[in-house]
């Protein structure tokens, strides 16, 4: 049995003619009738009453007819669905990050995806920096976005943004005067940090560099295996790529 008999027993039974049915499929009438003639034997049941005006469904014949068409409906669907997660269209993206999504160019990058590709779900969980690299290297994760460049042979890694990093502390601070604060302001100060992998990161950073905040900025990556083949991923890639340049170009 194969999907072009079915075909020939849906159109058969619309049309109540093997002819008319064969002119629209676009067969030979004879080839069309051999066909459901086959398909009756392998069956062992007669699906349509020949009449000198056309055909007619036994009671055999509508009981396979409902089924014909859900089978055919389920396949046409399937290759709909998968046609378009080929082309990234829907499916899902596992996103990794290390902090809040809030504001900033990641929150951009997804709310600007979404909104093009409505039917692609987005999954975001947070963790450190090796969580997701492992979950990454695994395909647990699709990509992650991460505050540092990797040198890894089995990862691509890619720079998106920079962000500026602040400061908080108490409104009744001498320094909340001051319209931008420098390092040497922070001197003999302690800084509060979390102990989470990713901000132990950011911590050596702020104690490594000694210069003005004003200006400095801490470096993001996208970091995703080269062996992943989700099309949807490869979408998102394209689009934080072109938003990078143009944050870039504008920035110049």
């Amino acid at each position: 049995m194969e999907l072009r008999h079915l075909r020939y027993v849906i159109a058969a039974a619309d049309h109540g003619s093997f002819r008319r049915a064969a002119a629209e499929i676009g067969v030979n009438e004879s080839a069309l009738s051999r066909r459901i003639r086959d398909l009756e034997d392998e069956i062992g049941v007669a699906l349509f009453n020949r009449l000198p005006g056309g055909v007619q469904l036994t009671q055999a014949g509508e009981r396979f007819l409902k089924r014909a068409r859900h089978a055919v409906d389920q396949l046409e669907h399937a290759t709909v669905e998968a046609a378009a997660f080929g082309r990234g269209e829907n499916g899902a993206v596992k996103i990794g990050i290390l902090s809040s999504l809030a504001s900033g160019f990641l929150c951009r990058l997804l709310h600007s995806f979404s909104d093009t590709n409505a039917d692609v779900r987005l999954d975001v969980a947070e963790g450190t920096t090796s969580e997701h690299l492992a979950s990454v290297r695994h395909l647990r994760l699709d990509i992650a976005f991460i505050t540092e460049k990797l040198e890894a042979d089995d990862l691509d890694t890619q720079r998106l943004w920079c962000e500026q990093i602040c400061v908080a502390m108490p409104e009744r601070d001498p320094l909340t005067r001051k319209m931008a604060v420098s390092w040497a302001d922070l001197r003999d100060r302690h800084l509060i940090v979390s102990e989470a992998d990713g901000s132990l990161r950011i911590h050596d950073y702020l104690v490594s560099h000694i210069r003005p905040l004003d200006g400095t900025c801490l470096r993001f990556f996208a970091v995703w295996s080269p062996r992943n083949d989700n099309p949807a991923l490869r979408r998102l890639l394209s689009l934080a790529k072109r938003m990078s340049r143009e944050q870039d170009i504008s920035s110049s």
